[in-house]
């Protein structure tokens, strides 16, 4: 009997001695209700833990147990030994189908499917502007949120502007906008919400252009010339202004809208300078790449061009008289005039030139101030007398000369060099 039971997997033998007998009892008890179950039980988040528990039914226990991922590629081991699998740090890349297995000395046995079921907030929101490029004031766009989550988003906000300064504009996962303006350029975001959490996408710029408008001329006056100045304001700015002058009269809006008839090219850019004579009637055309506006038209009469002129023309002369009067004040501070009185003794009547110190007798004045009066002062003088013998003459406060006779010739002319002398 002993060899009978040897020959039994599992066997347990139990010997009674009172009754002399072997009674053989054989257990044959392979694993059996083996199941997989998550600790602990529910929802399991991204970034929590888990516990993967494997239980068997099985006599004698079972002693290997080992662990299994259902992929698309096949059923792949992850680990075997204990009879819990841990997980930490738990993503989105664990959800899956476990199963596993228990095995002991008679058999083995697989448990049923168990799905680990991870969840997470919004990851990575995107928005995409649709038609892609530029957008003209007028035209429509659509603004598009998506986003990976799970549970699924069940709430989009979309927003403008960055920070503090960021206001809510909409809701839904798209957002429209038609006829555009200025006003509508900006950034944009969207907020993606699920039961997990919320999220926000980069930002996206919107940019409305439009063509020149507002365009204005300015004028001013350098250096007696005139200068036409252009304003505009233009998404993107003006990439061309250009000059235009028409000789009509005619400055209402109707003859504004015929002008370019009539008119031609007068110069390019920011600035037009005018010189004389160029009267006429002005008006600049601002371009980008959007459209082109024209300014106002403005009248340049040859009044308008003579007046800064002529005030040119005051300012030369006062500077002028300025000068003068320097040279003269300067002048004035000469002492002496030669004046050179003689004829032709040999030529003319026998007479010959007389050269005459005059001097001043002093006054009953203050000194100093007859000084400078003397100084300051300039005097010419016309001699007529003709004189017979050649002789030097010197004059003190008044002009003696006795031997002197009346001119026989009252268009002779003498020459003098006059000198004062102040005491």
């Amino acid at each position: 009997m002993s060899d009978v039971c040897a020959q039994i997997h599992s066997l347990q033998c139990l010997s009674h001695t009172n009754a002399m007998k072997m009674t053989c009892a054989f257990f044959t008890d392979p694993p059996e209700n083996t199941s997989a179950y998550v600790c602990p039980p529910g929802e399991t988040s991204e970034g929590s833990s888990v516990t993967l528990v494997c239980s068997s039914d099985a006599n004698p226990p079972v002693h290997t147990y080992t662990w299994y991922q259902k992929t698309r590629t096949g059923h792949v081991w992850i680990g075997s030994g204990g009879q819990n699998y841990t997980i930490t740090n738990v993503s989105s890349e664990h959800s899956g189908d476990y199963y596993c297995s228990a095995r002991n000395m008679l058999n083995g046995a697989i448990s049923a499917m168990l799905k680990l079921d991870v969840k997470y907030p919004p990851r990575s929101p995107q928005t995409v502007l649709r038609p892609a490029g530029d957008l003209v004031e007028g035209s429509s766009m659509t603004l598009t949120c998506s986003s990976e989550a799970h549970p699924p988003v069940h709430t989009y906000t979309w927003y403008r502007g960055r920070g503090a300064d960021s206001r809510r504009v909409g809701g839904g996962q798209n957002y429209s906008t038609s006829n555009m303006t200025y006003g509508h350029s900006g950034e944009y975001h969207c907020q993606a919400e699920n039961l997990k959490g919320s999220r926000n996408s980069t930002t996206v710029f919107v940019d409305v252009l439009y063509p020149p408008r507002n365009v204005s001329l300015s004028v001013s006056s350098v250096d007696g010339s005139i200068t036409l100045t252009c304003t505009s304001d233009a998404n993107p700015p003006v990439q061309n202004y250009t000059w235009h002058r028409t000789t009509g009269a005619d400055t209402s809006p109707r003859f504004m809208e015929t002008t370019g008839a009539d008119s031609s090219q007068r110069g390019t850019g920011r600035r037009l300078t005018l010189e004389a004579a160029e009267s006429g009637i002005y008006y600049c055309e601002a371009m980008n790449e959007v459209g082109a506006s024209r300014s106002n038209l403005l009248p340049i009469s040859e009044k308008y061009t003579a007046g800064k002129y002529a005030v040119v023309v005051v300012i030369v002369a006062i500077g002028a008289l300025i000068v003068i009067s320097s040279i003269w004040l300067r002048k004035k501070h000469l002492r002496v005039t030669e004046i050179t009185e003689g004829t032709d003794d040999s030529e003319q009547d026998g007479s010959s030139p007389v050269y005459v110190n005059v001097s001043r007798m002093a006054m009953a004045s203050d000194p100093k101030k007859d000084r400078a009066d003397t100084e300051n002062e300039i005097l010419y003088s016309s001699v007529h007398f003709k004189q017979r013998d050649k002789q030097e003459v010197s004059f003190n406060s008044t002009l003696q000369n006795p031997k002197l006779h009346p001119p026989e010739d009252d268009n002779e002319a003498l020459y003098c060099t006059v000198k004062f002398h102040q005491p």
